[in-house]
């Protein structure tokens, strides 16, 4: 179940930074959503433990995935209305 989120947050996060990179008004937040989801790749977390000697608990993943979405759709190019066609 953890990898089955973590491809699913993984994902997310990926597209959300591409949208707000290629349409957005924001270039910088689809950098910033880009380089974030790297968090969610396997290879990335065992580099960052092993040269950091942290590890990100599960749970603040899954806390970091939500905050990204809560701010894409609050402050992003979705929010803004640049795409009425991917109205929710």
């Amino acid at each position: 179940m953890k990898t089955v989120l973590e491809i699913i947050f993984r994902s997310i996060c990926v597209l959300l930074g591409l949208l707000n990179l290629i349409r957005g008004n924001d270039p910088l937040l689809g950098y910033s959503l880009c380089l974030i989801s790297f968090l969610y790749y396997p290879f990335s977390e065992r580099r960052m433990t092993r040269y950091t000697g942290i590890k990100l608990h599960p749970v603040v993943k899954i806390l970091l995935a939500l905050v990204i979405i809560w701010v894409s759709f609050a402050v992003g190019a979705l929010a803004e209305g640049y795409y009425p066609d991917l109205s929710l």
